[in-house]
C-alpha cells in the first residue's frame, strides 16, 4: 500500500466517525486496499455482550442464514480474544494452517464463500469493549497476506482506533444533549436513557438512587429490568418507544412494592434526538421514574394508563384530589352517591390505597406539578 492510498484511507476512516452508516463502505475500501474482497468489523460491549458488526463483500443470503452457526464453530475466535489491542494476525499466527483447513469453521464458512486468506487486527481491548477488523482474500489464486501487508495494517490501526473513540464521543455527546433537552422539557426525578434492548446508556443520580434501593426497578448486566407484570410492561413500552417500524410512542405504568409504600411511577418516552431525517441509528428511550412522571398527555389519560382506571373512576379520583367531597363530586358529574362510592372503591383497589387521604396524597405526589383541574 502506497503513501497516497494510506492517506486517502485515513481520511475516509475519520469521516466515518461522523456517520456510522458509512462504516461498512469504508471497511470494504480498507479490504480492497489490501487486495481483499470482503471485510468484517465488530464492536463488542463486554459488559452486556452486545455486538455491533458490519460484514461486507459476502453473499448476503448465505451470510444471513449461516452467520450465527459460524460463530459457534469459529476456531480462530478464542485465541484472537486473548490478543492485546494493536495485534495484527493471520490464520497461522493463531493456528497451524493444516489444522485450520480441517476445522468446521473453514469447511462451513470459508470454503463455501471461497475465502482463502484473512488478516485481522485487534483495534480495542479493554474491560468495557473490544473491537476488531478482519479483511479477507477470496479465490484459489489469491496470495496470503505477507509481512508488508501486516506492517501496513499496523500503521493504519491507530487511525481506526481514534475513529472509534471519536465516534463514541460524538454519540455520547448527542445522547447527553438529548437528555439535557428532556430535562428542560419535563419536571422529573430519576432519568435513564436506554437502548432498544433496555440497556442503560446514561443514568442521572436520582435514577441511580432509585435503582440502588431496588424500588421495583434494577440493573442486571447493564439492562433495566423489573419483575413479573411490571417487567413485561417495561419491555413493551421500551420496544414501542424505540421501534423504527412505526411512529414511536411512550407509555406509563406503576410498580407496587411489597411494603405498602407508594408505588413507583415509570414513564417511557421516545427520544427526539434519534429522529434525524434518514437516520438508521438505533433509537433510544427516556425512562422516567419516581415522584414525577413525564407529561405524556392529560392527567386523566395517565391515570387510566398507569392504574387502569376507567374514565369515570379517573374523574372521581381527580375531583377528590382537588378537594371535592363526595356530594360535590356527585353533583358535578351527575352521578348517584352509590355510583360515586363504587368508583372510589375501585380506584382504591387499583391504586393500592385504602383511604381518601392516601389516594389524594398519591395523586399529589405524582401529578401535583400538573394542573389537576
Amino acid at each position: 500500500m502506497g503513501g497516497t492510498d494510506l492517506t486517502n484511507l485515513v481520511g475516509l476512516i475519520y469521516a466515518s466517525a461522523y456517520d456510522v452508516a458509512a462504516v461498512p463502505g469504508v471497511m470494504l475500501k480498507v479490504a480492497e486496499a489490501f487486495g481483499g474482497q470482503s471485510a468484517a468489523y465488530s464492536e463488542t460491549d463486554r459488559r452486556t455482550g452486545k455486538i455491533w458488526r458490519a460484514d461486507v463483500g459476502l453473499d448476503e443470503d448465505f451470510y444471513r442464514k449461516n452467520r450465527e452457526a459460524s460463530e459457534q464453530v469459529n476456531a480462530l475466535l478464542p485465541p484472537f480474544k486473548r490478543l492485546p489491542a494493536g495485534a495484527v494476525v493471520v490464520e497461522e499466527t493463531v493456528m497451524p494452517r493444516r489444522e485450520f483447513l480441517h476445522t468446521a469453521f473453514y469447511q462451513e464458512w470459508f470454503r463455501p464463500q471461497d475465502i482463502h486468506w484473512t488478516m485481522a487486527c485487534k483495534l480495542e481491548h479493554t474491560d468495557r469493549a473490544m473491537a476488531a477488523l478482519t479483511v479477507r482474500r477470496h479465490g484459489r489464486r489469491s496470495a496470503a497476506f505477507n509481512v508488508q501487508s501486516m506492517d501496513a495494517m499496523r500503521r493504519l490501526a491507530p487511525h481506526l482506533r481514534e475513529s472509534i473513540k471519536l465516534r463514541h464521543r460524538l454519540r455520547q455527546d448527542r445522547l447527553e444533549q438529548g437528555l439535557n433537552r428532556e430535562i428542560v422539557d419535563r419536571a422529573v426525578s430519576g432519568l435513564a436513557i436506554v437502548d432498544q434492548d433496555g440497556h442503560a446508556v446514561l443514568l442521572n443520580p436520582a435514577a441511580e438512587a432509585f435503582l440502588a434501593r431496588d424500588a421495583g426497578l434494577r440493573l442486571r448486566s447493564g439492562r433495566l429490568e423489573a419483575d413479573g407484570k411490571a417487567g413485561t410492561l417495561l419491555r413493551t413500552r421500551i420496544h414501542r418507544a424505540t421501534t423504527r417500524d412505526r411512529a414511536p410512542v411512550g407509555g406509563s405504568f406503576a410498580i407496587h412494592g411489597d411494603d405498602g409504600a407508594l408505588p413507583l411511577i415509570v414513564s417511557v418516552v421516545p427520544m427526539r434526538g434519534d429522529d434525524a431525517p434518514g437516520s438508521q441509528q438505533p433509537r433510544h428511550a427516556l425512562v422516567v421514574m419516581g415522584d414525577a412522571g413525564a407529561e405524556l398527555g392529560p392527567v386523566r389519560t395517565q391515570l387510566a394508563e398507569i392504574f387502569g382506571l376507567t374514565p369515570s373512576e379517573a374523574a372521581v379520583t381527580l375531583a377528590l384530589c382537588r378537594g371535592d367531597d363526595l356530594p360535590a363530586i356527585c353533583a358535578t358529574l351527575g352521578i348517584s352517591m352509590p355510583t360515586a362510592r363504587t368508583h372510589l372503591q375501585r380506584a382504591f383497589a387499583k391504586t393500592g390505597t385504602r383511604r381518601q387521604a392516601a389516594l389524594a396524597a398519591l395523586l399529589q405526589r405524582n401529578f401535583g406539578h400538573f394542573d389537576l383541574t
